[in-house]
């Protein structure tokens, strides 16, 4: 049930995809001169929007115990929680999955709508496109979701791990024996691309939420921070050398990354996880000691 709960949050939170890039899409597709300063109002608009709801939002209800354990925890003892972790081989094998799953996203939002899509079919026709990519991830998200609960949380990886192989064989072998020209008549592949995608990061984005919540129970915060340090900085290498790099370069450095993850995976679970059974990983004993009432 965890698997699916975590899919299903990804999945809303994924909606954004579909109904902010048809907006852009419709705007910068009509041809009018001042459409971008148009999409820039939306934008400005729905940002304020949602920066004055939070004045009517109210925290539930906790139990004193609750309370009391949050307000325990400093910010050197959260620290000290996520730096405690990287001792732990689990945390380790997962460090590849972590980096990957930031890189992939960098790699979609930045080489995919300006080296293929922008290039190929003209900026206004981004919008639609990712339109697709974010409606495919959002079905991918709960369709995962059932799928971790009722058979195994690896399937997901696999999924992406295919799906992912297919998109770079696509575009690599195309690009390299066509040119990127080839795209330009042919909007069906980029679609086919953003599908691809969706799915494989539908996958690779929640497969290491699902994973870090199984196995870190009682230190989940901690771990999670771990998590969302690496991916974050998955996505910061491939913005920051993107302007210096090729698409092929890209492309290679995203199927060797890939590949890296997926090892990564496939060792942690014959060598690492098969050895313990009912894997719960502790808060360091001075972190729960302090949080003891």
């Amino acid at each position: 049930m965890l698997d699916f709960l975590l899919e299903f949050f990804f999945a809303i939170f994924q909606t954004n995809q579909v109904l902010g890039n048809l907006i852009a899409g419709f705007v910068l597709d009509s041809n009018d001169k001042n459409s971008t300063q148009k999409l820039a109002y939306i934008f400005m608009g729905t940002a304020a929007f949602s920066v004055f709801s939070f004045f009517f939002m109210r925290p539930q209800p906790t139990t004193a115990t609750a309370t009391q354990t949050v307000t325990n925890l400093s910010f050197t003892d959260n620290l000290f929680r996520a730096v405690i972790l990287l001792k732990q081989k689990e945390i380790l094998f997962l460090l590849p999955i972590y980096f990957y799953s930031g890189l992939e996203q960098g790699f979609v939002f930045g080489s995919f709508t300006k080296d293929i899509i922008g290039r190929s079919l003209g900026t206004d026709k981004i919008g639609f496109v990712m339109s697709v990519f974010g409606a495919v991830n959002v079905l991918g998200s709960f369709g995962f979701g059932k799928l971790a609960d009722m058979y195994n949380t690896n399937i997901v990886a696999i999924i992406g791990f295919i799906a992912h192989s297919f998109f770079f064989i696509l575009f690599f072998g195309i690009m390299e024996i066509e040119g990127l020209n080839y795209f330009e008549h042919k909007d069906y592949l980029i679609y086919v691309g953003a599908i691809l995608c969706g799915i494989g990061d539908a996958a690779w984005n929640t497969y290491p939420g699902t994973m870090t919540s199984k196995l870190f129970t009682n230190n989940a915060e901690a771990a999670f921070a771990v998590f969302k340090f690496h991916q974050s900085l998955g996505s910061f290498v491939t913005f920051a050398l993107g302007a210096y790099l090729t698409i092929q370069v890209k492309l290679s450095g995203f199927f060797l990354f890939m590949m890296i993850a997926l090892i990564s995976m496939v060792y942690m679970n014959l060598f690492v996880l098969k050895k313990k059974d009912g894997l719960d990983i502790q808060a360091p004993k001075a972190v729960v000691e302090n949080m003891e009432i």
